[in-house]
């Protein structure tokens, strides 16, 4: 008799199951490999991110055009230092032109770094990462993810308020962007998304770690599973309190918003009213959310 003539034959039900498990499991791997590229995407497109590499791009350059400059004047001078004639004065002449030329170059590659350092100290940092997590787990970092995108956005509009275009185009976009000017709206929107984005960069781990425990649960023996059961709950427990936490968040810096673009559109420049309380409160209310997410990480991750 074979070794596997005693072993129980498998039911229909059975394998039909252990089939619907595996499709399951290559459909999920499939969806984290769709978001893993999509997430490689999104981060290429960060504002943050292609400004980044675009003054990458123009250092280089004023370092190629600052090497080729350098090396052409050395050669230059290094040919009238010899015997002089026409053919060498030619040169020398090509050789400082391309040398002015160069040093241009470099004078331009340094002006666009300078610009493109005032770009991203005005842009807020690339958010955190996205990694593919679970397929129970994904709704949850879904809502997540919808509501990092909002946050964004509505921080970029604290201290925006709508002008009326009734000067120059140059008048104008002064007026428009008087509010990126003020230190105080600016150090609002860094703080903001500093503790929105380390509270994320906790939820996204807590995430992975339980896209962890629900691999193995279903891989370990019976007796263990009920300890990894009781820690997916509480895995699940805190991501979801801290998805609400956020969401709140994301509720406040609306409310911002809304009360700030309304003051501003019912008073003139430089009058205070009644409605400044109102921008006040939400903007106290926003600073203590983000205070008491960022304290909450941090006695957590600690």
């Amino acid at each position: 008799m074979s070794p596997q003539s005693g072993r129980r034959p498998e039911s229909p039900a059975a394998a039909a199951a252990a089939a619907a498990r595996a499709v399951g499991r290559s459909a999920d791997l499939v969806t984290q490999a769709s978001g893993a590229a999509s997430e490689f995407v999104r981060q290429r497109r960060d504002p943050a991110a292609v400004v980044a590499r675009r003054r990458r791009r123009a250092r280089r350059a004023a370092v190629a055009y600052g090497a080729g400059g350098l090396a052409t004047g050395i050669l230059g001078a290094m040919r009238l230092a010899g015997e002089v004639s026409a053919p060498v004065v030619v040169m020398v002449v090509v050789l400082f032109l391309v040398a002015a030329w160069c040093a241009a170059g470099v004078v331009r590659s340094v002006g666009t770094v300078r610009r493109l350092d005032r770009q991203l100290s005005a842009l807020p940092a690339p958010a955190p990462a996205r990694p593919a997590v679970d397929g129970a787990v994904r709704p949850a970092m879904q809502q997540l993810d919808g509501y990092s995108d909002g946050l964004r956005q509505l921080v970029a509009l604290i201290g925006v308020a709508p002008v009326p275009l009734t000067g120059s185009p140059a008048r104008n976009a002064r007026r428009a962007g008087a509010g990126d000017a003020d230190p105080s709206v600016v150090e609002l929107r860094r703080d903001i998304l500093a503790a929105a984005d380390a509270t994320e960069r906790h939820l996204r781990r807590r995430a992975a770690d339980l896209s962890g425990v629900l691999r193995a649960r279903s891989t370990a023996p019976a007796e263990a599973r009920p300890g990894l059961e009781v820690t997916a709950r509480s895995l699940a427990d805190e991501i979801r309190a801290g998805v609400d936490g956020y969401g709140r968040l994301v509720t406040a810096a609306g409310e911002t918003v809304a009360a700030s673009r309304a003051l501003s559109s019912s008073l003139a420049p430089g009058v205070v009213g009644p409605g400044t309380a109102a921008v006040d409160e939400s903007a106290d209310r926003l600073r203590a959310l983000a205070a008491g997410m960022r304290e909450i990480t941090d006695g957590r991750s600690g």
